[in-house]
């Protein structure tokens, strides 16, 4: 509210405001505001206590695979299937590396992933 806009408020009236919340929020579990309320007497500032509010958030970690390989046949000894992973965070919050990937049939090396957001 600027200074502006404001006009006096009644006995049990309220005031709001809003606040978007961001990937880092998400990702610490939880968002605590803390406000006080400043006016004024004879010249002089009057503040209120501190108040505050804390909204956990509902976080969810998960990760989803999906594999192709190619060529989607093969007919001779020494043929090489080439197989590509698909790694997303199907979640919402940022998951932290490193990346690795099991395979039952080859070893499979992961670039550097420090870290996958949603």
């Amino acid at each position: 509210m600027s200074g502006e806009d404001w006009s006096p408020l009644a006995e049990g009236e309220t005031v709001t405001a809003t606040y978007t919340i961001t990937q880092g929020d998400l990702d610490a579990g939880s968002v605590t505001n803390t406000a006080t309320a400043t006016m004024s007497f004879n010249g002089q500032p009057v503040n209120s206590n501190p108040a505050q509010a804390t909204v956990t958030a509902a976080q969810s970690s998960q990760l989803s695979l999906a594999k192709s390989a190619n060529p989607l046949t093969y007919d001779h000894v020494g043929q090489v299937i080439t197989y590509t992973y698909h790694v997303t965070n199907t979640g919402n919050v940022t998951l932290q590396g490193p990346l690795t990937i099991a395979d039952n049939m080859t070893t499979v090396t992961c670039p550097t992933t420090n870290s996958l957001a949603p």
